[in-house]
């Protein structure tokens, strides 16, 4: 046995491996089928997407939120010291007017402005369309009766004038919401409702009691056209629009709010934004006018108090001065009376501090929501008590702010609360001390007017008396001036009170077109879809079918490119012989040729097959190997070493009990009784003979299949040895140092690269890297084309056309 030269090693030592690009690219181009097919159901799916998604639009305004805490400078100046270190207005800011916008009290007075209680759609193809007062009709409850809310109703037109009423939903049950006190009311089983109308249809039942009344527009609506309509409860309308609605300041320099919704109906989100707008400022206003309010009915009450004793006064002064001809005082008695009189007055106007501090008291044991009155509005000046009612005023604001956000801020929430607690706590304690100090100066005041009243005991009896009662009368008079006075002041600052918002911008359309769907976005999001998908399967075959698939993955796989690439044969199984114009010949010509220069100065080379599992077209290929040196006039001759499964007897449609098992058994000696002359082939065959009655790994470890092929190679130019898969069995390994160079066959899609490796471990601690040659078959024309082949583009025999259907059915054969 001669040495052959390494004609098969690789040129390049071992390198990092690196990402194969044209291996990913070729496993994409082998599947493109799915990634065609994948891509047209994508768009498909897109288009339909888009044709079943409801337009929606975006509206929106903006609102000025003002730093000015306090009513405007003619207010100012007419309260004076009244108003000094208390802000009658309540006050605001832009943080606090953020939450209040979006808190579930001002939606909530927002939706009631709506006088929305039914949600109407126009049934359409293929998307329903909602409506907004421009219906042909409109629902109208009955807010003292409970309704069945979420109950689904369409009407539908019919000839004419008639309108047709079915319900949708029947026989389970449903909420009751009682729309005058805004609150569930039970739930009881929905009733069926089929009922035809003309102009009105007044429904009354356990569902409710409603009028459907036609609006002028009716009339115009096409015959057949449906509508569906469902009554909702206020709290779910609130819901519905906050989450339409976006609230965010404009910048952080400025302090101004943008709203924003974006919704089905242009006109309802208009008209929802520019009544939430209102509301704001109607809000505003009201909070503002509270402690104003509170105030002129204190006061009120006591006027109420003070008119009926000015008016007993005055009475008593008449009389006195009818019956007793007196008009005016003595100088002395003038004087003792303008000293009283300053006392007196300075003495209640303690008296009404004092029911201040007492309402005061009463009000924090009551821990009432409503704001404290002024102060000042009373005549306290005291800076500490004014600035500790400022505090509680904007604390029990800002709880009441917090309170009705419609995301709770509960960490700040306690906070204030605990802030607030506190400052009840020290108010507490300083109403307290003001009531203690208040009364020691009202008993002083008293034992001062006392001393004073002694000096009247010197004038004569009528003129005391008349001091006395023009005493009452003017301190009574004063005190009820002044009480006038202090409510004129609260009715200016009432009057002059402005909101600390204004509308910038109404409600607008920011554009005719869409906010969704964006048709071409969808596309592009199915189309990522659409390539994404397959890829993913393209991923999964790689990982879990881990075939060999072209010549690139045999080529990877080993470190060398393999001697032949063999197509798929549609020709039988002795295509070399039966069909030698078509490319399949031609590429075992190709082979041919390469095997004889590689061994052209070894005498006699023996070549022997093998692979990896029974299927990989071992048999194939060393037969068509053999036939295409004989078609040459080489002296051929073929054995079947498979001695488990042999399938060149079936092939070349030959039987003989004279085998290659019968000879290794030493049932026989004559070696000419073992070759078979083939009549229709060139070429001579020792078949495997009779198997399962001998061992295969015994007959073939023997030395007499040594003796066997240095005869053969006395008698012939090539030998080829069919063998069995190494994967399988250990037969062949026996044989590996007795051929000159050894072909191991694959199959595209078909040998699994775990298995190559596997037996190619094997093979190498039997034979040098040299002698090992790789042959993989089955190829299609695609994969032939990738990397590096020895086929051909082209064959001998004439290509039949085939119509556009045939190549579509043959390229999805191919991705099989």
């Amino acid at each position: 046995m001669q040495n052959v030269p390494n004609n098969n090693m690789p040129s390049e030592s071992f390198e990092l491996q690196t990402i194969d690009y044209k291996k990913i690219f070729y496993a994409v181009w082998r599947r493109k089928s799915w990634f065609i097919i994948s891509l047209i159901l994508a768009i498909a799916g897109g288009w339909i997407f888009n044709q079943f998604q409801t337009p929606t639009y975006r509206v929106t305004s903006q609102f000025l939120v003002e730093d000015d805490k306090g009513g405007s400078g003619a207010a100012d100046m007419a309260l004076g010291s009244m108003t000094q270190g208390f802000d009658l207005g309540g006050g605001s800011n832009f943080d606090n007017q953020l939450t209040i916008v979006q808190s579930y009290g001002v939606l909530e007075k927002t939706v009631l402005k709506m006088d929305q209680e039914a949600v109407i759609y126009k049934e359409g193809t293929p998307i329903d369309q909602l409506l907004f007062r421009n219906a042909p009709f409109s629902v109208e409850v009955n807010e003292d009766v409970p309704q069945m809310v979420g109950f689904t109703y369409q009407l539908t037109k019919l000839k004419g004038n008639q309108w047709k009423l079915v319900s949708l939903d029947a026989d389970k049950p449903l909420p009751l919401y009682l729309y005058g006190k805004r609150d569930l009311f039970g739930s009881v089983e929905a009733k069926r409702v089929d009922q035809s109308f003309q102009g009105v249809c007044h429904i009354k039942n356990s569902n409710g009691d409603f009028d459907i009344v036609l609006n002028p527009n009716a009339s115009s609506v096409e015959d057949g056209q449906s509508y569906i309509f469902t009554l909702r409860d206020y709290n779910w309308w609130v819901n519905y629009y906050k989450r339409q609605l976006t609230v965010a300041p404009t910048s952080k320099k400025t302090t101004i709010i943008d709203f924003s919704m974006v919704s089905e109906n242009r006109s309802e989100a208009q008209c929802f934004l520019n009544n939430l707008m209102e509301t704001v400022i109607a809000r505003d206003l009201d909070k503002k006018n509270e402690i104003a309010d509170n105030t002129m009915k204190f006061i009120d009450d006591q006027l109420s108090e003070l008119a009926v004793q000015l008016s007993n006064a005055e009475g008593q002064l008449e009389d006195f001065q009818s019956k007793n001809k007196m008009v005016q005082l003595s100088t002395q008695a003038e004087l003792i009376f303008t000293q009283v009189q300053e006392l007196e007055t300075e003495k209640e106007q303690m008296k009404m501090r004092l029911r201040y501090y007492n309402y005061l008291k009463e009000y924090l044991g009551e821990r009432k929501a409503e704001g404290i009155l002024a102060p000042s509005s009373m005549g306290v000046e005291d800076p500490l008590m004014l600035s500790l009612v400022q505090e509680m005023n904007e604390l029990l604001n800002e709880r009441t702010v917090l309170q009705r956000a419609s995301v709770p801020n509960i960490q700040r929430l306690a906070t204030v609360k605990a802030q607030l607690q506190h400052a009840t706590a020290t108010l507490k304690e300083n109403v307290s001390q003001m009531i203690k100090n208040g009364t020691i100066q009202k008993r002083g005041l008293d034992q001062r007017i006392y001393a004073i009243s002694k000096e009247v005991q010197g004038l004569p009896q009528a003129e005391r008396d008349f001091l006395n009662i023009k005493r009452k009368f003017t301190v009574n008079d004063n005190i009820y001036t002044y009480l006038l006075q202090r409510r004129t002041e609260s009715a200016i600052t009432k009057a002059s009170n402005t909101p600390n918002g204004s509308v910038i911008d109404v409600a607008r359309v920011e554009s005719n077109i869409p906010v969704s769907p964006k048709p071409m976005i969808n596309y592009l999001v199915f189309i990522l879809l659409g390539l994404i998908v397959p890829s993913i399967a393209v991923t999964i075959e790689a990982y879990f079918f881990d075939y060999i698939i072209g010549n690139r993955d045999l080529k990877n796989l080993v470190g060398v490119a393999p001697l032949a690439v063999m197509g798929h044969a549609d020709e039988g199984s002795k295509p070399v012989l039966t069909a030698p114009d078509t490319e399949i010949s031609e590429q075992f010509r190709a082979y041919r040729v390469r095997l004889a220069h590689t061994f052209k100065n070894v005498k006699s080379p023996v070549f022997l097959f093998t692979s990896t599992l029974s299927g990989d077209g071992k048999s194939f290929v060393s037969m068509n190997t053999a036939l295409s040196f004989a078609s040459l006039g080489k002296k051929v001759i073929l054995i079947g070493a498979d001695l488990r499964k042999p399938r060149l007897q079936s092939e070349l449609e030959c039987y003989t009990e004279n085998g290659l098992a019968e000879y290794l058994g030493a049932d026989t000696s004559d070696i000419d009784a073992l070759i078979n002359h083939q009549s229709n082939t060139p070429m001579d065959v020792i078949f495997s003979g009779v198997v399962g009655i001998h061992s295969p790994v015994d007959l073939l470890a023997h030395g007499r299949f040594g003796v066997l092929l240095a005869e053969l190679r006395k008698r012939y130019d090539y030998i080829v040895i069919d063998t069995a898969p190494l994967g399988l069995s250990f037969d062949t390994y026996n044989m590996l140092n007795r051929a000159d160079h050894v072909s191991f066959v694959t199959r595209s899609r078909k040998t699994p690269q775990g298995g190559v490796e596997s037996v190619r471990e094997q093979m190498l601690k039997y034979i040098p890297e040299h002698k090992i040659g790789y042959v993989i078959n089955d190829v299609s024309a695609k994969e032939g084309t990738y990397g590096y082949g020895y086929g051909y583009g082209y064959g001998y025999g004439k290509e039949e056309k085939k119509t556009f259907i045939q190549s579509v059915f043959k390229l999805l054969r191919s991705n099989k």
